[in-house]
């Protein structure tokens, strides 16, 4: 069995050190210099790695979709074995099952850059859309509401309230911002 690479190591391990750096300073404020800070290498090890700024950008983009697109296939296996609607509140808002607040954030950014971003935006709408998909399909099962359009609805709700919630998340708000966040949802899954 072949060894990880350490090329592939490392690169990841920058592009985490920049997803970081990103949710904290943006996509424009995560330069060269913070990311090798918090990837504890030195700047031009990031050229050998990941390629100049563009490269980069672009190598940030692949790896937050990645994951991203793993995160909603745990969330589809965990909500494979259970029909319980209180499940999917508990992987999207529980702290750490699902949701990474970083990540979310500097998917947010990618997204807000897709406009000029002619290769970004379908790869963004692609992984947005199994997302949606995802928690629609697990409505859909366990709902007895048969009205198509008022489960999209449902499901639009509770994936706006979703990826708000991780929007403030950076500014530290009260539990109580979360508890409602979770109640909005559960208030929307309600109608089904």
């Amino acid at each position: 069995m072949a060894r990880p690479s350490l090329k592939d190591q490392r690169s990841e391990e920058i592009l985490d050190a920049y997803v970081i750096c990103a949710a904290r300073f943006g996509l424009e404020g995560a330069t060269q210099e913070r990311i090798a800070e918090q990837a504890g290498v030195k700047r031009t090890i990031l050229r050998h790695y990941l390629g100049n700024k563009d490269d980069m950008l672009k190598a940030l983009a692949v790896h937050v979709i990645d994951q991203f697109q793993g995160q909603t296939e745990l969330m589809g296996q965990a909500l494979q074995t259970t029909h319980k609607k209180e499940q999917l509140l508990d992987i999207l808002f529980a702290s750490g099952v699902i949701s990474n607040m970083d990540l979310v954030l500097v998917y947010q950014a990618l997204v807000a850059r897709s406009e000029q971003d002619v290769e970004l935006k379908p790869l963004l709408l692609s992984s947005l859309t199994n997302f949606i998909n995802c928690i629609e399909m697990f409505l859909q099962r366990t709902s007895s509401c048969e009205d198509a359009d008022r489960i999209f609805a449902v499901t639009q709700g509770v994936i706006a309230i979703y990826f708000n919630k991780d929007a403030y998340n950076p500014l530290h708000p009260p539990q109580r911002w979360n508890e409602g966040n979770i109640r909005a949802a559960n208030l929307l899954l309600e109608l089904l």
